[in-house]
């Protein structure tokens, strides 16, 4: 098993080494350029940058995650992935490296990095060294250790679901996914909102008591946001598998 990964890990940095690099030079220069904005003018190290950074990152996992089968939507490449001498697990669990702990080390690295610049920027600009913003602890703003988990978990979701969306559709698997999100995230705001009129007696209750670190423990996207996502994108990370796995027997039948 370990031979046949380390064969597939190969395979796919010699036929998809340009975009891979392209992909690293592209997440470093988002962040670098939103470092460059910053430190111009003065900002970052808040709430607000960080939401920034986030959606940058969010937005850079769903592309680049949307790529993780892109070899699948050719003939040519179809073949040379059925082919290769190596178990669907092997080949699966390469795709999901590469666009999953991989990525999100990428993007930490360019958060920083994103830092760095905006640190030099405001001593260049405003003539003071700022201090660099610590990804866990601008998360914890939204609400300590749970907020930093519903952070993790958000992303591990959209990771997940352009991941499935990938072993689903090669073809035109972003706009694909996109429809796929909409309708999800449309489910979950009314989700949301039937929730919080059923609640609505005991939220107006606990604010006329002033107790507001209570009402903020039970919202939705407390633990139960953080088990649905993880749970949803185990599901998904499962669902792709058996896909992935079926081109690869229906490949051997013909």
């Amino acid at each position: 098993m370990l031979t046949n990964f380390s064969l597939v890990l190969k395979k796919e940095w010699i036929e998809r080494r340009r975009m891979l690099i392209v992909g690293v030079i592209s997440v470093f220069s988002a962040y670098i350029i939103i470092g460059l904005m910053l430190g111009l003018l003065g900002l970052g190290g808040g709430y607000g940058s960080f939401i920034l950074s986030y959606l940058i990152a969010i937005i850079l996992c769903m592309i680049f995650s949307s790529f993780a089968f892109s070899s699948m939507k050719e003939k040519s490449g179809r073949i040379s992935t059925l082919t290769l001498p190596a178990s669907p697990g092997a080949k699966y669990l390469s795709r999901l490296l590469v666009t999953g702990p991989c990525l999100l080390l990428i993007i930490i690295a360019g958060f920083y990095l994103g830092e760095s610049v905006r640190i030099l920027m405001a001593k260049i600009q405003h003539g003071y060294w700022g201090s660099y913003s610590s990804i866990v602890q601008s998360a914890s703003m939204f609400g300590g250790a749970s907020g930093v988990m519903v952070i993790l978990s958000s992303y591990v979701f959209y990771q997940a679901l352009f991941f499935w969306g990938s072993a689903m559709w090669p073809r035109f698997s972003f706009i694909k996914t996109m429809l796929v999100f909409a309708i999800i995230e449309t489910v979950q705001s009314i989700a949301v909102i039937i929730w919080l009129l059923s609640k609505r007696y005991e939220l107006e209750a606990m604010a006329t008591q002033d107790i507001h670190a209570e009402v903020y423990d039970i919202n939705p996207f407390g633990v139960w946001s953080i088990a649905i996502n993880f749970a949803i994108a185990a599901a998904l990370y499962v669902w792709a598998y058996y896909r992935f796995r079926r081109d690869n027997v229906v490949y051997k039948l013909f």
